[in-house]
């Protein structure tokens, strides 16, 4: 239905005009390129540039990511993007300029990080003198002729009675001082005789002790501790300064975020290049467009001094996807992509598949206060955070699915559930004197929401039928249409009939099954097993009944929607009048989360089960073009 015809187009430039012809395609965002195979005396360009451009663009996301993280820059969700012209864009000067930006800041961090490193061994090495800081004595303890000194430390399960017998029995006048313990360790101070050091060491060793030297410093651990402590703080001071190297003005920032997208685009292009093949002197690739550009790329390609060829999709060919909708049904695509893009020979379901998606989801959620709740965040988003892509068709979808809802919860009577009369009654003590709901409220009344969600489940099923006899139409396959899809319509009016006039509906579900009988074994050589597979083929209406069952949930979802909001509504009138908003707020939030999920996942569980089955083919490839892809900023037209 509205699946882009595609032609293939190939292109032969000069060897030296490729950087030039890629730029050109990327602006003009309309092909999408494919590998070419290489063949005799050619080869696959090996791009020149793009390990310099990543480099490139490496340093100016580094730099990036510092600006951010040290400037404070007023840059919140909402805050605009950058607005500059494609000139100014892929300009030399707007390069230099943020790549010298990026070097200063990049070096500062650098210096930034030996410094903290720095610190962190300072600080490393302040620790191990902590646990001596009492003692009154170098570290590099004291000796003499006829005694000597050491450090050591001694596990602290062992006892210190234990370790200054066994330091005595080897030294009657050997002393062991205890400096400072915790939970692992006694550090300790230990003095004897100088002819029996090595033994009194060997000794304390048998207790699992570690001989501790601090050789050469002639301080105690107080003098040392404060004398790093001094060389750390002046390192404080380097590193605030480096810190404020490395925050920039709001200009700087914006000047790195577009030469972040001018070099992902140039890359881009780059590696786009590597599809084509090469000799010394030319340069050819192949790509696919929309066939709608094919005057517009004649015209680009014969300025450009570029040779081209176009031609239509070849037998074998898969062509990518692209499909064109209106500017109701195009936010409906992402649901689809979702699942799978429509093959490029099959047929495009978002036409009629986005006022069943749309209608369900309005069901399920049924609530006015949250349907509006739900538009009015999409125009929200779409007025100030200005989104592209599938996030721009999400906050599309959530803006006509929250006008769904609206609809539905005004026919079902459902605002904030029963927040109205639960207001009304907690102020006046009195009961609303009318109901809210133009049609019925399901709650009440769930046996006729459950007929009215299977009734909407076979009008689905027999749509997806309907697209799939089109489609055998539209190959040429009219009686199979009338086989495969006619008599199977024929049973169900039949089936219908039947409610009214039992005797009528019976002969016309007959002459359905009997078509389907002499029918749908068609294929088979042999007579009997043609009459088997037909009769066979009426057991197909077990399925068709389950699909149709599978529509239950929308009565499931939407008087899950309403009890929850109803019970939420009843606990805060418990609660008082300022109490009940406290609870109104926290639990519909909580309610509208949850079912804004379910309500998604299942109408899109429709689509995807009961609805494609019936017709979908799936497995394309969604067209992706060469383009200027933009993240950061939005390019506007040059000024004339």
């Amino acid at each position: 239905m509205s699946i882009v015809r595609m032609k293939r187009v190939k292109l032969l430039a000069m060897a030296e005009d490729r950087e030039k012809l890629m730029r050109l395609l990327g602006r003009i965002g309309a092909v999408e390129l494919s590998e070419t195979a290489a063949e005799e005396e050619t080869s696959q360009p090996v791009s020149t540039e793009a390990d310099g451009l990543s480099e490139k663009l490496s340093a100016i996301l580094s730099a990036e990511s510092l600006a951010r993280k040290y400037s404070k820059l007023k840059k919140g969700m909402f805050s605009p993007r950058v607005q500059i012209t494609e000139k100014q864009l892929f300009s030399s000067e707007l390069l230099e300029s943020a790549l010298s930006e990026a070097e200063r800041i990049n070096e500062n961090a650098a210096e930034l990080t030996s410094l903290q490193e720095r610190r962190s061994k300072l600080m490393a090495l302040s620790e191990t003198f902590t646990p001596w800081k009492e003692l009154e004595l170098p570290l590099d303890t004291p000796q003499g002729k006829a005694f000597e000194t050491f450090l050591c430390t001694v596990p602290a399960a062992v006892e210190l009675p234990e370790i200054a017998a066994k330091a005595v029995a080897v030294d009657g006048c050997a002393e062991i001082y205890e400096v400072s313990a915790d939970r692992e360790l006694h550090y300790l101070f230990c003095v004897c005789h100088r002819a029996s050091g090595e033994a009194v060491r060997d000794s304390l060793k048998e207790l699992s002790a570690a001989i501790v030297r601090f050789g050469g410093i002639q301080k105690t651990a107080k003098e040392k501790i404060q004398e790093i402590s001094d060389e750390i703080s002046g390192i404080e001071k380097e590193i605030k300064k480096a810190e404020e190297g490395l925050a920039v003005t709001p200009e700087v920032y914006d000047l790195l975020l577009s030469a972040q997208d001018a070099l992902s685009t140039s890359l881009s292009c780059e590696r786009e290049s590597e599809k084509g093949i090469a000799t010394s002197r030319a340069f050819y690739i192949e790509g696919w467009f929309p066939e709608r550009e094919e005057k517009m790329l004649a015209e680009v390609f014969e300025t450009g001094k570029v040779a081209y060829e176009f031609s239509d999709p070849e037998e074998g060919d898969e062509p990518p996807t692209l499909t064109y909708n209106s500017r109701l049904i195009a936010p409906f695509e992402v649901v689809t992509n979702m699942y799978s893009a429509p093959a490029y020979r099959g047929i495009d379901p978002n036409p009629t598949m986005a006022p069943f998606f749309a209608l369900f989801f309005g069901i399920m959620l049924s609530d006015a206060g949250y349907g509006l709740l739900l538009m009015l965040a999409g125009i929200f988003a779409l007025a100030k955070l200005k989104p592209r892509g599938g996030f721009r068709q999400f906050m599309q979808l959530a803006i006509i699915c929250g006008i769904s809802t609206v609809i539905w919860g005004a026919l079902f009577g459902g605002f904030f559930r029963d927040a109205i009369p639960s207001v009304y009654k907690l102020f006046t003590g009195k009961t609303l004197p009318f109901d809210l709901a133009l049609w019925f409220n399901p709650t009440e009344d769930p046996m006729t929401m459950l007929i009215f969600s299977l009734v909407l489940g076979g009008v689905q099923i027999v749509a997806g039928m309907a697209v799939k006899a089109y489609m055998m139409i539209r190959d040429g396959e009219v009686w199979a249409a009338i086989f495969d899809i006619g008599f199977w319509w024929v049973a169900f009016a039949g089936a219908i009939t039947c409610i009214f006039n039992s005797t009528v509906g019976l002969y016309i579900l007959g002459a359905g099954a009997l078509g389907l009988i002499l029918t749908q074994g068609r294929a088979k050589k042999n007579i009997i097993m043609k009459f088997f597979s037909g009769l066979l083929s009426l057991y197909d209406v077990t399925g068709y009944f389950s699909d149709i069952l599978s529509y239950s949930r929308l009565l499931a979802l939407s008087l899950s929607t309403a009890v929850v909001a109803t019970v939420i509504n009843t606990m805060g009138m418990l609660t008082g009048p300022i109490g009940f908003f406290i609870v109104f707020l926290i639990g519909h939030v909580f309610n509208i989360a949850i079912n804004l999920v379910g309500s998604f996942v299942h109408s899109a569980r429709l689509q995807y089960v009961e609805y494609f089955g019936k017709f979908y083919e799936s497995g394309g490839r969604p067209f992706a073009p060469l383009a200027i892809k933009t993240k950061n900023i939005d390019i506007i037209k040059e000024e004339n």
